[in-house]
């Protein structure tokens, strides 16, 4: 189709000067609608890569076990020392 409407273009215009401005206009338009073919493909496969990726079925975080009775004070101590390292231990108690 395009290179009908270049065809007719350059038939209709004595001069290629007079269709230098349409032609690039037209390749313009080409080049847009390449661009944003190949990023339509690429959207698309992103998405059906990451669609066959199972969900797991607790989420992203695995359930832990209830704290025993008596021993919560211990249980937030091991977390404290676990996950706050920059913290001294002063700071830490």
């Amino acid at each position: 189709m395009v290179r009908w409407v270049v065809a007719v273009l350059l038939v209709c215009f004595s001069s290629v000067a007079a269709a230098d401005p349409i032609l690039l206009l037209l390749l313009r338009f080409a080049r847009d609608r390449a661009i944003t073919a190949s990023l339509e493909a690429s959207v698309t496969s992103m998405q059906q890569q990451y669609a066959t990726i199972p969900s797991p079925s607790y989420g992203f975080a695995l359930p832990t076990p209830p704290v025993p009775v008596g021993q919560e004070e211990q249980q937030l101590r091991v977390l404290l020392d676990e996950n706050f390292l920059h913290l001294t231990v002063e700071q830490r108690n």
